[in-house]
C-alpha cells in the first residue's frame, strides 16, 4: 500500500529492492526509477549500487538544502513547497 501511494506523487522516486524474491512488488516495477526482485548475487549487487547512490544523493541534497536561504527553508527540511520547485532537484 505504501509502494502504491508514493508511486502516485509526481515528486517521489520509487526504489523498490524486494530482495527475498518472490516478486511481491513486481506491478510496481513499471513506476519504479529503480526496481530488482530476487536474492541472486546480481540482485544484490544492484541493491548495494543503489546504496551508494542513494548515499551519493543524500549528500547532495543536505548541501542543497543548506544553501537555500532561511526564508524559504527554516528548518533545513524538505517540504512540499520546495519539492515542488524543479529546479532545486529535491
Amino acid at each position: 500500500m505504501l509502494a502504491s501511494g508514493a508511486a502516485l506523487d509526481p515528486s517521489a522516486e520509487l526504489w523498490i529492492h524486494e530482495l527475498k524474491g518472490t516478486g511481491d512488488l513486481d506491478p510496481h516495477e513499471q513506476n519504479c526509477h529503480r526496481y530488482v526482485s530476487g536474492i541472486e548475487d546480481e540482485a544484490i549487487c544492484y541493491a548495494a549500487d543503489s546504496l551508494a547512490l542513494l548515499r551519493k544523493e543524500v549528500m547532495r541534497r543536505a548541501t542543497a538544502l543548506k544553501a537555500l536561504p532561511p526564508d524559504l527553508c527554516p528548518d533545513k527540511k524538505v517540504t512540499r513547497q520546495i519539492a515542488d520547485k524543479r529546479s532545486l532537484v529535491l
